[in-house]
């Protein structure tokens, strides 16, 4: 009797693979197994045009652009924080920065920045600064007054004051005077300027930080994306923030956060997708510009972000999911939750 046949190479690849997610995810990374993954590729009808679908592995081939949700080996969802903070002034001339979009809410509108910020009142009355959440202390109430011109009241009852020497900003004040007016006038852009009594415009400063990769355990605003074609070969993945999931350049240096946010869709922010190979069910891989693959860091018992990795294996995995509005939880108080979204004309 001829002696039984050892297992195929590609057999023992799938089942070293299941053992590593399903029953080895600790701290020691399993090392790359072959090629368990190849690139995604667009296929265009017809060819050269934008009617392109991609595969991404469990939903299959989906047109782009798609709204997706990327799951994680350890079961955490790919997240990425908004833009946060910031500094409020006073500009001679109004260039993206002194523009602001208008946000209806109620009786009240909100401040939006080029960056996706809120101008805050703060309450204990020190002045103004920008923050990503949308609640009480980012909402204001516009009293019209003569020749078209506004008194900004915060939700502490102060007014915002304008004083005529550049350098000293905006204040709380707590009467509506001369200083407290304001013009508020329609950009090119459609959003809006405010110019003080004195001829200076309201701006905005760069936010602290653009917002971090982190992981998350529900489906949240946070946790989607719209994946959308790039090049030839790659995509770029924006997050609800209007920021982009982006590579470092020095991404394998100490010290450097490999996968960060960014404002703009450049080379460091296209990823090429990779599908994992049968039989493994539809798992993909995200790999930066000449660079790594997007890897969910295990540091247990928290999981501390997302890194880039020189393979596509266990740890590298993640299963895209296509999100629809039923599906997101809205539990964070944000711009996207709080306000209708209208601008004010």
């Amino acid at each position: 009797m001829a002696a039984k046949r050892m297992p195929s190479l590609q057999l023992l690849q799938t089942v070293m693979l299941l053992w590593a997610l399903f029953f080895g995810l600790s701290s020691a990374r399993m090392p790359a197994i072959g090629p368990l993954a190849a690139p995604s590729k667009f296929e265009c009808d017809p060819p050269g045009t934008d009617e392109c679908v991609l595969d991404l592995g469990k939903p299959g081939k989906l047109k782009l652009p798609v709204k997706l949700a990327f799951r994680t080996a350890h079961g955490s969802y790919l997240s990425i924080t908004p833009p946060d903070g910031g500094l409020v002034s006073l500009k001679m001339h109004p260039y993206e920065t002194e523009e602001w979009t208008m946000v209806r809410d109620g009786e009240k509108v909100a401040f939006k920045s080029m960056y996706g910020t809120y101008l805050t009142c703060k309450w204990d009355m020190s002045g103004y600064t920008l923050s990503h959440m949308l609640l009480a202390d980012e909402l204001f109430e516009l009293d019209f007054g003569d020749h078209g011109l506004a008194a900004i009241r915060g939700n502490n009852g102060q007014y915002m004051s304008a004083s005529p020497h550049i350098a000293e900003g905006v204040t709380q004040a707590g009467v509506g005077d001369e200083w407290e007016a304001w013009r508020i006038e329609e950009a090119p852009s459609g959003a809006f300027t405010l110019r003080s009594v004195h001829g200076h415009f309201l701006g905005a400063s760069h936010p602290d930080t653009v917002g971090n990769v982190t992981h998350a355990y529900a489906l949240d605003e946070w946790e989607t994306f719209i994946l959308d074609r790039a090049g030839p070969t790659s995509v770029t993945i924006e997050t609800a923030h209007g920021t982009y999931l982006a590579a470092h350049a020095n991404g394998y240096d100490v010290g450097v956060l490999p996968a960060m946010a960014s404002y703009r869709a450049s080379s460091w922010e296209r990823w090429v997708p990779w599908v994992s190979l049968p039989p493994w069910p539809g798992a993909v891989c995200l790999q930066a510009k000449q660079s790594g693959f997007l890897w969910a860091m295990e540091e247990l018992p928290t999981y501390d972000g997302f890194g880039l990795s020189d393979e596509c294996s266990a740890h590298e995995f993640m299963e895209a999911i296509v999100v629809t509005e039923k599906d997101v939880q809205h539990r964070r108080a944000s711009g996207s939750g709080s306000a209708t979204g209208s601008l004010v004309g």
